[in-house]
């Protein structure tokens, strides 16, 4: 049964080069393109992501104006990350709580029931199991009376913080995806290369004459053994073809009416 690729090979008569960058596909430097149309060509060079430097600049940006602020903008700025915060967490607290009280009454539920055999006795351990894994606790309600106790200036200079952080990070990942990028070129250089020597090795071999043979004999010889191929891929086609259309045919039957035991 042809693959994706083979399939290509054998419809389309693929030379070797061609077959072969059909199937880069399927590594690293070119693993991006593997769920492209296979009549999309593997560029000659691929270009770096613009995404890292873009976020980059927007958080150079962010710095320069947290950094420019006066005393009372970063107080302002301060107090609404504050306010921000402690209603998001304030709002996580509700819903946490309202979970915690449908699994408590759960937990009731469980434990007064009784198994109706030892085998069932797992089952109720399970289910206790899951509701004690998945109660919240107090951890809501720890991390908002933290955020309750920091001050404005100390969410202002944590997002001052982030955002030296996310420079540097950017920074890093925009260097990385450049290196990245230089090696998946080198790798389809090297690739194109060795199937263009490949592709010479092949043409000094047909021309060489190192049997000794005439170069109408080794033509004969070429044309028979092309003949051939063309004849195995031709009844291999028609072969996959004739499945096609069985599984196609299969497909479309109705069942309607159908009695298993007849």
């Amino acid at each position: 049964m042809p693959t994706g690729y083979t399939h290509e090979l054998l419809e389309k008569k693929l030379s070797f080069p061609q077959f072969a960058l059909l199937c880069a596909r399927a590594f690293g430097a070119t693993i991006l393109m593997r769920d492209d149309p296979f009549d999309k060509p593997i560029p000659d060079t691929f270009e770096p992501s613009e995404s890292y430097s873009k976020w980059e600049q927007e958080y150079r940006d962010k710095v320069a104006n947290l950094e420019a602020m006066d005393t009372q903008q970063r107080l302002n700025f301060g107090l609404s990350l504050k306010k921000e915060r402690v209603t998001m967490l304030e709002r996580e607290l509700d819903r946490c709580s309202e979970e915690d009280k449908v699994m408590r009454d759960m937990q009731e539920e469980v434990r007064e029931w009784q198994p109706p055999s030892p085998d069932h006795e797992g089952m109720k351990k399970f289910m206790l199991e899951q509701l004690g894994t998945s109660l919240h606790g107090d951890y809501y309600k720890d991390v908002l009376k933290e955020a309750c106790l920091k001050s404005v200036m100390d969410y202002f200079n944590g997002e001052l913080e982030s955002a030296r952080r996310m420079v540097e990070s950017s920074q890093r990942n925009n260097q990385e995806e450049i290196e990245r990028t230089n090696g998946r070129n080198l790798w389809v250089r090297q690739l194109r290369e060795s199937l263009r020597v490949a592709g010479s090795s092949r043409d000094q071999r047909g021309i060489g004459g190192r049997s000794g043979k005439s170069r109408v004999t080794r033509k004969r010889a070429e044309v028979g053994v092309l003949g051939k191929h063309a004849e195995g891929i031709r009844l291999h086609q028609f072969r996959y073809r004739c499945y096609v259309h069985f599984v196609h045919h299969f497909r479309s039957m109705s069942f309607d009416g159908f009695d298993a035991d007849a």
